[in-house]
């Protein structure tokens, strides 16, 4: 792919669908405000997002990594039924796993409840998540041929009716019906089964029950089950954590460290917008000569940009907190960097990860991902235990940064990216930063904060003088095609 022909699609690719495709995501970042000041309790909050920590557990147990699978298996042949099949075989699978998982969460109700909430008296939140990982693992396979067919603007308008549904039928259900936290669970849930017989109905052609194979389910399960480990992983780094502070803290911890973790996901938007260009982009340049040379060069402007935007975010974070919200959710404040941080630093991992599917050691990427989940669930014990809800977000940082640091070192070894010394030095600040804040968090944080945004604005001038001429361009081309349109 010629230089001037692949910039311009990674960035418009970011920017025009990556940007656009995340809009869903900014609904629950607005709503924010108003759920917390109408459920002033920060326990009951917490309760709330241990049911969403279940429920996107057992939907990913449940799924069995068939969402990849169908993917891969279904542009094997060009042929109708033979798509018929595979994503019918897919949907009995996922029904009959999340309906065992379902009933298993009901008989042993009491015992999840005590795990995930800390108390045996949360049955009716155990019931809900049971129902909510039926309908959710099944609405992901019933959603699958709309994505196949890149339609994207269903499954964008989908996601943001979803969101706006579900913080509709919980604030009617609060203010008229006179229900605590419990609005949020049962909304989201009727939510969740509205959009699945939406997409049972739009995508009914596509499936069939008669059409279940076992032969074609033993190649799904063998693409899917390896899957299977990445997304826990993913799910220790994201959602462990809250378990460990809801048993060895309280619930009004977890409904705190949440709140700070939903505002910090405004870094999920630019991770996501950063996902959707990528993907085609490493593929469609893995070829290239010069392959090595511009994956590490990315890699570079990427971490800059990711340490940059956390430098920024240490000086105004009390503040902002402070502004938006109110009583103890103003605590928000004290895990909020960290948490912003982790979506950006995943941009580089990815990134970095990228080359071991390049050169087919995907393998290594569970590796790193694995010993820095393990390190995530050592380092919340210890940290937990002496910095409260601070030490889970601060080790939830440690545990992604350790696993890129295994991913440098192994592409580094391997000669699949060379990075320059700005790099380590990058990952220095970070640290330094982070321990920082941790240990003292005053003034003195902040003059260090502004102090390594200069450097990082000196470090990269250069760079970020031509990323913003490319961002200028594409965004040209953009309004010239609507002229022309």
């Amino acid at each position: 792919m010629q230089k001037k022909t692949r910039m311009k699609v990674f960035f418009e690719n970011i920017f025009i669908y990556g940007i656009f495709g995340s809009v869903e995501k900014i609904v629950p970042i607005i709503m924010l405000p108003i759920i917390t000041r109408i459920i002033a309790d920060t326990s009951e909050y917490g309760v709330y997002s241990m049911f969403t920590t279940i429920q996107s557990f057992g939907v990913q147990i449940a799924i069995l990594g068939l969402y990849d699978a169908v993917f891969r298996e279904y542009f094997e042949k060009d042929d109708e039924t033979f798509h018929k099949r595979v994503l019918s075989t897919a949907l009995d699978i996922v029904v009959f796993i999340s309906f065992i998982i379902g009933i298993l969460m009901v008989v042993f109700s009491s015992f999840f409840s005590r795990l995930f909430i800390g108390d045996a008296g949360y049955d009716i939140v155990i019931y809900l998540s049971a129902f909510g990982i039926i309908c959710g693992s099944t609405r992901s396979i019933f959603s699958l041929p709309v994505r196949i067919r890149n339609q994207r603007s269903i499954y964008i308008v989908t996601n943001l009716l979803q969101a706006i549904l579900g913080y509709a039928f919980a604030i009617v259900m609060i203010l008229i019906l006179n229900i605590n936290y419990i609005a949020l669970i049962y909304s989201s849930v009727l939510t969740s089964l509205i959009l699945t017989i939406f997409y049972a109905v739009y995508n009914k052609r596509d499936f069939s029950i008669k059409l279940f194979d076992r032969l074609e389910s033993k190649e799904l399960l063998k693409i899917g089950i390896p899957l299977v480990p990445t997304f826990v992983i993913y799910w220790v780094f994201n959602s462990f954590d809250k378990i460990m502070i809801t048993n060895m803290l309280s619930l009004n911890d977890v409904g705190i460290f949440t709140i700070g973790m939903k505002l910090a996901s405004i870094s999920q938007i630019v991770y996501t917008a950063f996902a959707t260009g990528w993907q085609y982009f490493a593929f469609s340049t893995m070829k290239d000569d010069d392959q090595v040379k511009l994956t590490s060069t990315i890699m570079e402007c990427l971490a800059a940009f990711s340490v940059f935007i956390f430098f920024l975010a240490t000086i105004f974070d009390e503040y902002v907190f402070k502004f938006v919200f109110t009583g103890d959710y103003e605590l928000g404040y004290i895990v909020f960097p960290y948490l912003f941080l982790a979506p950006l630093l995943l941009m580089f991992y990815q990134t970095g990860a990228n080359q071991f599917l390049v050169y087919k050691k995907s393998y290594y990427s569970t590796l790193c991902l694995a010993v820095g989940a393990v390190a995530n669930i050592i380092l919340n014990y210890v940290l937990i235990m002496y910095g409260g809800i601070k030490g889970a977000a601060l080790a939830t940082l440690l545990g992604y940064l350790i696993s890129i640091i295994m991913m440098v070192i192994i592409n580094s070894k391997k000669n699949w990216i060379v990075l320059s010394k700005r790099m380590f030095l990058i990952l220095t600040m970070i640290i330094a930063l982070s321990l920082h804040i941790y240990l003292f968090d005053n003034t003195i944080s902040i003059v260090i904060a502004i102090a390594f945004s200069v450097l990082i604005v000196v470090a990269y001038f250069k760079e970020i003088k031509v990323l913003s001429l490319k961002i200028r361009n594409v965004l040209l081309n953009v309004r010239t095609s609507k002229r022309v349109e």
